[in-house]
């Protein structure tokens, strides 16, 4: 090919058009401009690396294919950044559909509304979404911060734990040994009746009552909220200690325990009042297990200063 006079030393071409030039119906071909760029109507076959640094890979139709073309296996397309420091991100503003496998290791899957769908289009049958690990020795975690809405039935698997497992044990139902025994008191001319426990000031005074343990318990830290309120009196600390035990099928009664205890400051008069702690029970473990709990006042302590009765409401038990 004979070029025409294109100046001095260095010449350039600003542009090539190779067949009738890209967009020229009907041959159709290649267009390589002056900034680069290469439009082309058929196929571009590259047996080498494509490097689009800063750039845009597209076709008139909107659409970019990658065919690993006669591949005898399974191919794999890689998207990496060659500086380890950093990452390849991939950001999509419509649909993402994979006919095999998405493995995201250590990213985030997202899209700008905040929603994540996982939706298994034209499927026969009832589908199942699995999230495991591919180490059958470690788990595979999900954290919700937010809610979480399950439109069929929720069942934990084997070796899972339901951790929204909690137990209320109401005054009424709390067993007095040497507190007053349990009475109603009357709020709001009538309209509330509320059961409570009245422990004394200055007194070391003890009440206690039994939890049986989820099927599934682990083992793990359990946390105590005291409900309670004061219907006389000024101001002061209130001093609450648990002591819980767990025990299993044969053993015996008569083990040591430990304890925590809760300090909580009068608020107001026929306020509700709510403390908590948590502890990993003694004699804690997996599986089906009995639980004795044992709630006492320590009025003798410097840090109970509420010179009135507490009155325990109830308590409730759920995971830490």
């Amino acid at each position: 090919m004979t070029l025409p006079s294109i100046g001095p030393s260095p010449r350039y071409l600003e542009e090539l058009r190779i067949g009738g030039g890209y967009g020229s119906a009907p041959d159709g071909g290649v267009d390589l401009d002056k900034a680069g760029n290469i439009a082309a109507d058929g196929d571009l076959t590259i047996k080498g690396n494509v490097d689009v640094r800063g750039g845009t890979l597209q076709n008139s139709t909107g659409n970019v294919t990658i065919d690993a073309v006669n591949a005898s296996a399974d191919s794999t397309i890689y998207l990496k950044n060659s500086d380890a420091t950093y990452k390849a991100n991939v950001d999509i503003e419509g649909n993402l559909t994979a006919h095999g496998n998405v493995d995201v290791q250590g990213g985030t899957v997202r899209n700008s509304t905040g929603n994540v769908t996982i939706d298994a289009v034209n499927a026969a049958a009832d589908s199942t979404i699995y999230l495991k690990n591919s180490d059958a020795t470690r788990k595979a975690n999900v954290d919700v911060e937010g809610n979480l809405t399950v439109g069929g039935a929720f069942s934990i698997g084997s070796g899972g734990v339901d951790k929204t497992w909690q137990h209320y044990c109401g005054a009424q139902n709390i067993f007095p040994i040497n507190c007053a025994p349990a009475q109603y008191v009357i709020f709001f001319t009538g309209a509330v009746y509320i059961p409570v426990l009245d422990f004394d000031p200055n007194l070391d005074e003890l009440s206690c009552f039994t939890v049986g343990l989820p099927k599934d318990y682990d083992g793990t830290a359990l946390r105590f909220t005291i409900f309670w309120t004061a219907t006389t009196g000024e101001s002061g600390t209130v001093r609450w200690a648990v002591t819980p035990r767990i025990f299993r099928d044969d053993d015996s009664l008569q083990q040591a325990v430990s304890s925590f205890a809760c300090e909580d400051p009068l608020i107001a008069l026929n306020d509700l009042h709510e403390t908590s702690g948590s502890i990993v029970p003694s004699g804690a473990s997996s599986g089906d297990t009995f639980m004795s709990v044992v709630i006492r006042r320590t009025g003798t302590h410097a840090n109970d200063t509420f010179a009135c009765d507490a009155r325990l409401i109830g308590v409730r038990v759920d995971y830490a």
